[in-house]
């Protein structure tokens, strides 16, 4: 009987202390089944396995009744080298690596949106630095401000105010007091879905 012990470098749904590779085979047909396991779909596979589907199909075609249920020794095996737990532990491993994939595309999108967020506070700021009537007003420039400060906030989590004076500090002080007089003038409008600033890079 096989025991569960993880060997240093290996997992439970790997090959045991003691199953033969023709035990293994068994089970690894069974641990690849989707949905619910049975013993029966697990022998099914591995008949498939080891003498190929046309066999299979040819011996349900000479007789529906030839394959209804696994070898009566096959429960036996099952339970002597745990089955359903190796089973179990390697569904628990695929869903921890499909979250790890989500979490992985969640940070990849999180991090395009704060690049954009982050150069758009730059443009703006370059903006005000060389700002022309000709090109912009200062109200257009300070909502580009104000939004992406405002959503800088929201994917960094700060819960101290952003002081927006403290950006325009390089410039002279008429002009700066002018700028964050439209900063405050200026309603706050939010920008496109994140997806939308993705897609139009």
């Amino acid at each position: 009987m096989g025991k569960l012990t993880v060997v240093e470098k290996s997992s439970l749904w790997d090959i045991l202390p003691g199953e033969t590779s023709d035990d293994f085979k068994r089970f690894d047909c069974y641990r690849r089944l989707p949905g619910k396991r049975s013993m029966l779909a697990a022998y099914v596979a591995y008949l498939v396995l080891t003498r190929g589907q046309v066999e299979v199909d040819r011996r349900k075609a000479a007789n529906p009744y030839a394959i209804t249920c696994a070898p009566p020794n096959w429960p036996i095996i099952a339970e002597d080298y745990h089955w359903v737990k190796r089973a179990e532990a390697w569904d628990m491993h695929q869903h921890q690596l499909d979250i790890t994939v989500e979490q992985e595309v969640i940070d990849e999108c999180r991090n395009k949106r704060r690049e954009a967020l982050n150069s758009l506070l730059t443009t703006s700021i370059t903006a005000l630095a060389n700002f022309d009537s000709d090109t912009a007003t200062l109200s257009q420039i300070a909502q580009a401000v104000k939004v992406a400060v405002s959503q800088l906030r929201i994917e960094y989590g700060e819960n101290e105010q952003f002081q927006l004076e403290s950006l325009l500090t390089f410039l002279d002080p008429t002009t700066r007091q002018a700028i964050v007089l439209a900063l405050r003038a200026t309603p706050l409008t939010l920008p496109p879905p994140v997806d939308t600033i993705i897609d139009t890079e």
